[in-house]
């Protein structure tokens, strides 16, 4: 009987343990997740992109035009 009695205990502490750890979100996080998805679901990620794409083709364009310059000089 002792030994129901301390797994009932056992159990029911553990359980208080893992519910007082999820407390509802607050106006903080709720602000940060709107950020969250702001800077990676919206206008800035895809600006970034955009800038990623238009270095990456600048960059082609400064090699292949180096490389136009040296047979022209060779």
């Amino acid at each position: 009987m002792k030994l129901l009695h301390m797994f009932t205990i056992i159990i029911t502490l553990a359980f208080a343990v893992i519910v007082s750890g999820c407390e509802p979100d607050g106006p903080a996080e709720k602000a940060g997740e709107k950020i969250d998805n702001i800077t990676q679901d919206g206008p800035a990620e895809n600006a970034g992109e955009k800038i990623d794409e238009m270095t990456e083709d600048a960059a082609e364009s400064i090699e292949k035009a180096g490389d136009k310059l040296e047979d022209k000089v060779n």
